[in-house]
Parts: structure tokens; C-alpha cells; sequence
């Protein structure tokens, strides 16, 4: 919703979801995403997340709305 943009919310949820699975022990973060989605993209890479091609090409492009792969790189 466009009324709820800004709010901080995406980032707030998507840091804690990084440090949740740094808990976990996830050694790999990775997302598929549509590219008409340019604000998450641009949350995303805001947070640390790179385009990477290589995920498509190792795991495979299964669903056809997800042609952006992006991979978490720590800072």
C-alpha cells in the first residue's frame, strides 16, 4: 500500500530477518524477486543484498515472475 511506504517497516522486517537467520546459522541469504518491484529491489540493495546471475543459473529460474536473484553480502 502506498499510504504505508516510508514508514520504515520493510527495513525494520527485513533486518530482523537477516539477523534471525545469522542465528540460525545461515552461511547463504539469497531472494528471487519480479523486476517491476523497484522499490523492494531498491530496499534490498540498500540492506546488502547484490544482483547476482549465478543463483538463476544454480538453482534454476522456477517461477516466471522471479527474473531478479539477488545474494546477501554482510557488510
Amino acid at each position: 500500500r502506498s499510504d504505508a511506504r516510508g514508514l520504515g517497516a520493510g527495513a525494520f522486517l527485513l533486518a530482523e530477518t537477516i539477523a534471525r537467520a545469522r542465528v540460525m546459522g545461515a552461511d547463504k541469504l539469497y531472494l528471487l524477486t519480479s523486476n517491476r518491484c523497484e522499490a523492494a529491489i531498491h530496499l534490498y540493495e540498500q540492506a546488502g543484498f547484490e544482483h547476482d546471475t549465478e543463483i538463476m543459473r544454480d538453482y534454476g529460474a522456477c517461477y516466471d515472475r522471479c527474473d531478479v536473484a539477488m545474494r546477501y553480502r554482510p557488510r
